[in-house]
């Protein structure tokens, strides 16, 4: 009963129309306006189990077998577009269809923050085609260790609240 309920709301659009509705009071209660101005889009490759689902693959770069969340958030962590893919799918070619999305549900967006593995001609045409700033952060080549970059920990933070590692919320 609960997944025939789940499955009909998803189907109708109505669990979209109440995320969007929470997204924006919890903007507006935060002193923010509601539509964001910027974003933050990342990919994660989670492994998946032996069995079930169509899209599963082996992400090259992390040797994790089975599909890959693609996100956009704002500057407050809240998502506001999700595209899962096998996990072979590289982030030049994930983001661009996880961003088609936002072009006309948030009129403020002018400049969305990616990292790295989104470079190239892709991510290009994605901010040309958007009418957006495409910004790639990338880490100091000098640097060994874990560094963070400031404004996609809110990012980092999302990804966290995925899983049971309470440590980075």
């Amino acid at each position: 009963m609960v997944c025939y309920c789940f499955n009909k709301r998803k189907r109708d659009g109505s669990i979209e129309e109440i995320h969007g509705r929470l997204r924006d009071l919890t903007r507006r209660n935060a002193g923010r306006k509601q539509s964001p101005g910027l974003d933050l889009t990342d990919s994660q490759s989670v492994k998946t189990t032996r069995s079930g689902g169509l899209c599963r693959g082996t992400d090259g770069g992390k040797k994790t077998r089975g599909r890959k969340r693609h996100v956009v958030v704002d500057t407050m962590g809240l998502l506001l577009a999700v595209a899962v893919h096998a996990a072979n799918v590289h982030d030049s070619k994930g983001d661009p269809f996880v961003l088609s999305g936002l072009r006309f549900r948030f009129s403020r967006l002018v400049r969305i923050i990616a990292g790295g593995g989104c470079g190239g001609e892709p991510a290009e045409n994605t901010g040309k085609a958007f009418g957006r700033v495409l910004e790639i952060v990338l880490r100091k080549e000098d640097s060994t260790k874990f560094q963070v970059i400031p404004q996609r920990w809110a990012v980092e933070r999302t990804f966290a609240r995925f899983e049971p590692y309470r440590r980075l919320s």
